[in-house]
């Protein structure tokens, strides 16, 4: 599996300073097959320091969840880490 992009980043507003949350859409390739599906992720900043990623598919994709979600983490991630999130 390889995370194609990451497009359409919309964030939600929230009370809170220390969580942000968005919308986006994901486009993933499993072998010669992509597919895009709509996501929503959040990035919370714990006591101690660490980003904390969690993502959810807002519609059942045709591949295992879970190592999408991991790997939609990480390229999250990457995208906060050089400020392309809004």
């Amino acid at each position: 599996m390889k995370i194609v992009a990451i497009s359409e980043i919309e964030r939600q507003d929230l009370a809170v300073h220390y969580r942000r949350a968005y919308r986006a859409v994901a486009r993933t390739q499993v072998g010669v097959q992509t597919y895009t599906d709509p996501i929503e992720f959040s990035l919370e900043l714990t006591a101690l320091g660490h980003v904390d990623v969690n993502v959810r598919f807002l519609d059942t994709p045709p591949f295992p969840v879970v190592p999408a979600s991991e790997k939609l983490a990480a390229a999250i991630r990457e995208l906060d880490r050089v400020g392309e999130l809004p």
